[in-house]
């Protein structure tokens, strides 16, 4: 990933106890540690979006003492790490 012509930040949060995590508009999901469970979560939107655009899911993830996760957007241009107690 070459992010000399993007704008990048990073964002890493300890989170104590299981924590229930939702981020949109990503393309990847990447997950390590412990046990993480992912659902996918169906947006409620206005109808006549829901009918151009179609439907919109997003990753519900459920994160347990030490695990983590990044969300990736399309571009590459943010990098979302969360993680509960794992060292980065």
């Amino acid at each position: 990933m070459n992010l000399k012509y993007k704008n990048g930040f990073y964002v890493r949060e300890d989170i104590y106890g299981e924590t229930v995590l939702v981020s949109q508009n990503n393309l990847a999901v990447v997950c390590f540690g412990e046990k993480v469970d992912i659902e996918f979560e169906k947006l409620n939107q206005n109808k006549i979006i829901e009918y151009v655009m179609g439907n919109c899911f997003v990753p519900k993830i459920t994160l347990v003492p030490s695990s983590a996760c990044a969300f990736i957007q399309y571009d590459g241009a943010v990098l979302t790490i969360v993680s509960n107690n794992l060292e980065i």
